[in-house]
């Protein structure tokens, strides 16, 4: 009896490199921050004009407001929030815009006006293009 290899005898649009991929679609890398989610940041959470993020409640019952960022993985800074018993990690910027300045629509992406990731001043933060994310690396607006 002859073995198979690895992905021998698997279609091609199921097989990965040197893996097998399961039958499950694949997910997207990231996924959009769900707007009911930016909905229940409200009452959990206030930023200050400085677009800094306060917790003011904690399991339910309000508590001395401390901050409520931690560093994400790619440098930006991120608020954990739970929502219906699921845990969701929504980025600062993107909280700050939706109160300070106004909903974002589905699909936008923002981005920093000076590059810095920590610096969520509502007058840094701004709705971009997709490439109009390079601008402060090639040295643009």
């Amino acid at each position: 009896m002859a073995t198979r290899g690895v992905g021998e005898g698997v279609p091609p649009e199921r097989r990965y490199r040197h893996r097998v991929l399961s039958g499950r679609p694949a997910t997207p890398k990231r996924r959009p921050d769900p707007p009911e989610a930016l909905a229940a940041a409200c009452g959990a959470v206030q930023v200050d004009a400085e677009g800094r993020v306060w917790r003011v409640t904690r399991y339910g019952r309000p508590c001395t407001p401390y901050r409520a960022e931690s560093p994400g993985k790619a440098g930006a800074l991120v608020v954990a929030l739970c929502l219906s018993g699921r845990r969701l990690r929504i980025p600062a910027h993107r909280l700050v815009y939706h109160l300070l300045v106004g909903p974002i629509a589905p699909g936008t992406k923002l981005s920093w006006r000076d590059g810095d990731r920590s610096n969520n001043r509502p007058a840094n933060i701004r709705i971009s293009a997709s490439t109009d994310s390079l601008d402060v690396i090639v040295g643009g607006a």
